[in-house]
């Protein structure tokens, strides 16, 4: 009799340990989610402020000219960073899939796992976005700073409107050229005039 009440006990007690097993264990899982999206929603708001970033770069970015030293990389490197961003929004978007579907394993263990992951990657992608967003800003800093070495030439069109003036040329002199217009003038009329005496 002793040993079927021992017996009973031990199931009961199972039971019981099963039964409240079975209740803490979704509530776990829920509270683990939660807590994952929680996080992942802030690192969404991380990511709009690293894409509203790049599209500050990018707009300054057009600003510099085709013909700026180191265009060409740093060209480059903001093309990464922007991969990077939207990579990262993709995280963040397919994450309540991604949680869902680890906790429908029923496994804490395979929830927290696939939760480190998650957040682990949006970190790491997040400071390779901000690293390389810094090295395009420096960039643009030195290239907009740097010191103009010739003006620009006037472009057809945005000539003055008033052009200068020429001096008006010099006025000849009249004193020696009257008197050699004289001489010149009087030198025939004598001429003729001794020419056409008639002798007596």
């Amino acid at each position: 009799m002793n040993i079927f009440k021992r017996q009973l006990s031990s199931a009961v007690l199972l039971s019981l340990t099963l039964m409240v097993g079975g209740c803490e264990k979704p509530a776990d899982l829920g509270r683990m989610q939660e807590e994952t999206l929680a996080l992942v929603k802030q690192h969404g708001k991380d990511v709009d402020l690293l894409q509203r970033r790049a599209d500050a770069l990018m707009a300054r970015g057009r600003n510099v000219g085709s013909d700026a030293p180191g265009i060409s990389d740093a060209g480059r490197i903001l093309s990464e960073a922007r991969s990077g961003i939207d990579q990262l929004r993709a995280l963040v978007s397919s994450a309540p899939t991604t949680i869902g579907n680890a906790a429908r394993t029923n496994n804490s263990d395979e929830v927290q796992r696939v939760s480190d992951d998650l957040v682990a990657k949006l970190k790491t992608g997040e400071v390779a976005a901000r690293s390389n967003l810094a090295a395009v800003d420096n960039w643009l800093m030195s290239v907009e700073n740097r010191p103009t070495t010739a003006a620009a030439p006037a472009t057809p069109g945005n000539e003055s409107p008033n052009p200068p003036v020429p001096p008006a040329p010099a006025a000849p002199e009249t004193g020696s050229g009257s008197g050699a217009g004289s001489a010149a003038g009087s030198a025939p009329g004598s001429a003729t005039g001794s020419g056409a005496a008639t002798p007596k």
